[in-house]
């Protein structure tokens, strides 16, 4: 938490295990935006993961324009699931091999309509 004059004005949740950090969640008080009351936080942060020792500092999947000035790389991430072969479990497999098909229509018509 990083706090101005008392108040806190920006958080950032954080794993630290061995070295790797994840970055969970983060935030700033609005008001405080102009000032860089987030960027100072990540700042104070890597100067701590750096005297520690870090290896990694992820700073997570989503929000990336807030995150762009302090990017290294970005690594792609996959899924792979198992499903028993009982019956809820393939219920539940087929409805999400329809989930992503009706998905990616809908993708694919945002593109053709932007075109």
């Amino acid at each position: 938490v990083l706090l101005v004059d008392g108040k806190p004005v920006a958080f950032s949740y954080n794993y630290h295990y061995q070295g790797y950090v994840h970055g969970l969640r983060m935030g700033f008080d609005p008001e405080y935006a102009r000032e860089g009351a987030g960027t100072a936080l990540m700042a104070l942060m890597f100067e701590d993961s750096f005297a520690r020792g870090d290896r990694t500092f992820d700073l997570g999947t989503e929000y990336l324009e807030c995150k762009r000035h302090w990017l290294t790389s970005v690594a792609g991430s996959y899924r792979y699931s198992h499903y028993a072969g009982t019956g809820k479990a393939q219920v539940l497999r087929a409805k999400r091999f329809v989930d992503a098909w009706w998905h990616a229509g809908d993708e694919a018509a945002s593109k053709q309509a932007s075109a």
